[in-house]
């Protein structure tokens, strides 16, 4: 069905609902109308003009539809006039009705009326004798043997208004009015089964054709196959993913193609089968000269639901199944994106990227509908946006999936707050609250001045803001949530406050970040160290020495730390590595430590995802709890026999890291390597005396230890649950000795 044809359908269905429920009204005027609209006939002139003029838009846009169809290059098959000429009936059939019932009306009202005015008013100062209950009978009567009481009633009330004020001399003969009244219900019967045949004409053909935008429409992503056939029926083609839907006059061309395959493959004459091909390539040319409609659903996922569906009215021409020009996407609309927010990040000099906070669902899918009047659903995959700081829109664009080209669509956006090319967070003015992770995971943020107006930080704020250095807050903010600094390990906090405020969460802090309280008259923190940004590395400072605490700048690839540091003139020796100074650090490759260096904090370098190589110094006595946790790009590392504790989980997790050497001195590894799975080999020292629970939990290519001691040694050793992959590798006693 065509744009057109599909357009002038609706004002048809109008027509004939309108039929059902106005046209008795139109042939008895004086149905429950208020006397002063029924004496002016206003409600009635406004009612039938209103659908005179929908009839005759619908007798036009059918004749319009038609020669469309005419002028047209395609071909129409006979299927396609139906709804056009419906159209044309309804719309001329209206006007018959509507003509009878304005004649058969005035006729009627002007009988009526002349009843009351048929004699002459009375001679000044005579008065006339008038037989109210008589004229109550005749009007009455009647019609109550039709149970029209509330009818009868409001005629009467105007009527013997009028009768006073005519004063006629007698009254109204009750044979005429109950003539006029047989006449009514009969004429308004036969309007009635006229519109509901009308109405029956133009539905039934419409709700039963499933080859309509309205009908696939209602497919929705993640529908089940149950739910697609009981609005579609049941598919004349199906396959393990997908089903299909053809009009009928296809169905039978490829049932017939189907049997004439069938014979085909049991015909053993030459001739026979000469003639059978000839047939099948006839078919197959008529199929393919056929204009129809098919209907695809595509079904994956996890759950087996719908993930696509297609709709094409012009599959079958003879150049090509998806011509260009008729392919063009008329309309687009994207479900999943509304009311927008987010913030803006400097990239570049005046260049901003949009980040959207909210607004956006996960299951975002788009619907296209085409010039030819197709239709096509899918979800919103690998899109590009672009962001205008000037119009205040973000351009979401993605590629057409069913003809050549791309779509876009602009979309109002709220910016929230913004972030300079220095990594400073600006507020709006008046913001009161900052509210729960407003802020979470939001890598640009690199310093934060609270705004004097807000007075409330809100649960996991700035939780996994990796690359905040400082916060500053004033003695205005006076609660703070839980978890509000969660994962920010390079933070400093100054607070104006001297001490931590009641209202504040007691976890508020919980990564243990730094605090300088009373920080207009102080720069010590609350640990004793003083806290500087040095070559794009943050130390704490104390007694000439330094400690690596974190990376603020989001520096990547390859990072060498200094063995010493200058800060106000004073010389530093970096002795340390603070706990999770470097973690979540995805973008590092790999990083050098200087020999000055004598212990790794705990989470030191935990999911450092593209880290894959480390070296440790012969300096390092010490290596804290997970502090190579999840780096799953390492792929080797060697630990100098100046190591003699190893924390817990160290290396859990380790995906990459083929096999390590524990230095002689260590005498615990607890829980260190669970999850390497691709660990192949280990050497362990004399000095181990101790595996516990899980150490080598997931290890399933552990192939060979390479053990310093001899066997007696070996079962000395106390080796703790879920460690069967060690005990069932292959064990090399007294390596390297």
């Amino acid at each position: 069905m065509s744009d057109i044809t599909r357009f002038v359908t609706i004002p048809c269905i109008v027509v004939a609902v309108f039929l059902c429920l106005y046209l008795p009204l139109a042939l008895r005027p004086l149905k429950k109308l208020p006397p002063k609209k029924l004496k002016k006939r206003g409600g009635m002139v406004t009612v039938n003009i209103f659908l005179l003029l929908i009839a005759l838009f619908a007798i036009a846009g059918g004749v319009i539809n038609l020669y469309s169809m005419i002028q047209s290059e395609y071909e129409y098959d006979y299927g396609d006039l139906y709804y056009p000429l419906l159209i044309i009936a309804a719309g001329i059939l209206y006007l018959i009705f509507f003509i009878v019932s304005v004649v058969c009306t005035n006729k009627l009202r002007k009988k009526v009326l002349t009843l009351f005015y048929n004699t002459p008013k009375p001679a000044k100062g005579q008065q006339p004798v008038i037989d109210y209950e008589s004229a109550y009978q005749a009007i009455i009567a009647p019609v109550k043997k039709y149970r029209a009481y509330k009818r009868a009633n409001a005629v009467y009330a105007w009527q013997k208004r009028r009768y006073e004020k005519a004063k006629p001399y007698e009254p109204v003969p009750e044979a005429v009015i109950t003539l006029r009244m047989y006449r009514i219900p009969i004429s308004v019967t036969a309007a009635a089964l006229a519109a509901v045949i009308i109405l029956i004409s133009v539905l039934v053909p419409v709700l039963t054709n499933i080859f309509r935008i309205g009908k696939v429409e209602r497919i929705e992503l993640g529908y089940t196959r149950q739910q697609v056939t009981a609005i579609l029926g049941e598919p004349h083609e199906a396959d393990e993913n997908t089903y299909y839907w053809y009009e009928d006059s296809v169905s039978g061309k490829l049932k017939e193609i189907q049997e004439k395959e069938q014979q085909l493959g049991s015909v053993e004459d030459f001739s026979q089968l000469e003639s059978l091909a000839g047939e099948l390539d006839k078919l197959y040319a008529e199929l393919e000269d056929i204009r129809y409609n098919f209907i695809m659903v595509r079904f994956g996922g996890e759950t087996d639901s719908v993930t696509e569906v297609y709709f094409d009215t012009s599959h079958a021409y003879s150049d090509s199944p998806y011509p260009a020009e008729r392919k063009a996407a008329s309309d687009v609309k994207i479900q999943g994106f509304s009311d927008l927010k987010g913030y803006t990040a400097e990239t570049s000099e005046g260049v901003f990227e949009f980040k959207i906070t909210s607004g956006m669902e996960e299951n975002a899918f788009y619907r296209a509908y085409f010039a030819d009047g197709s239709y096509y659903m899918h979800a919103l995959e690998h899109y590009t946006s672009s962001y205008s700081d000037e119009s205040k829109q973000l351009t979401v664009v993605w590629s057409n999936s069913i003809a050549e080209g791309s779509y876009e669509k602009a979309f109002p956006v709220t910016v929230e707050y913004t972030i300079d090319l220095q990594g400073a967070l600006t507020l709006p003015e008046g913001v009161t609250q900052i509210g729960d992770k407003q802020f979470r995971d939001n890598t640009y943020i690199k310093t934060v001045v609270i705004a004097d107006s807000v007075t409330s930080i809100g649960r996991y704020a700035f939780d996994g803001c990796t690359g905040l250095a400082s916060v500053t807050i004033w003695n205005n903010v006076t609660s703070i949530g839980e978890y509000a600094f969660h994962n920010c390990n390079g933070l400093t906090i100054y607070c104006e406050a001297a001490s931590k405020p009641s209202a504040w969460n007691s976890d508020w802090n919980d990564s243990d970040c730094p605090v300088v309280w009373n920080c207009n008259n102080n720069n010590v923190a609350d640990d004793g160290y003083v806290y500087a940004v040095i070559e794009g590395l943050r130390y704490g400072l104390k007694d000439n020495t330094a400690t690596v605490t974190g990376q603020p700048s989001n520096l990547s690839g390859e990072i060498v730390i200094p063995s010493v540091v200058e800060y106000n003139g004073v010389t530093y020796s970096v002795t340390s590595i603070a706990n999770s100074a470097f973690a979540w650090r995805k973008s590092l490759t790999s990083i050098t430590i200087p020999d000055s260096v004598t212990s790794i904090g705990r989470y030191a370098f935990r999911y450092c995802n593209s880290l894959t190589s480390i070296t440790i110094p012969d300096s390092v006595t010490s290596i804290g709890n997970s502090a190579f946790g999840y780096c799953t790009s390492l792929t080797s590392i060697t630990i100098p026999d100046s190591v003699t504790s190893i924390g817990g989980s160290a290396f859990e997790s380790c995906r990459s890291l083929k096999s390590i050497t524990i230095p002689d001195g260590v005498t615990r590894i607890d829980g260190v390597f669970g999850r390497c799975t691709s660990l192949t080999s280990i050497t362990i020292p004399y000095s181990v005396t101790f595996i516990g629970e899980g150490t080598f939990f997931s290890c399933g290519n552990l192939e060979t230890v390479y053990y310093a001691g001899s066997e007696e040694d070996w079962q000395k050793i106390n080796i703790d649950l879920n460690n069967s992959y060690l005990t069932g590798a292959e064990i090399i006693y007294n390596y390297g000795g």
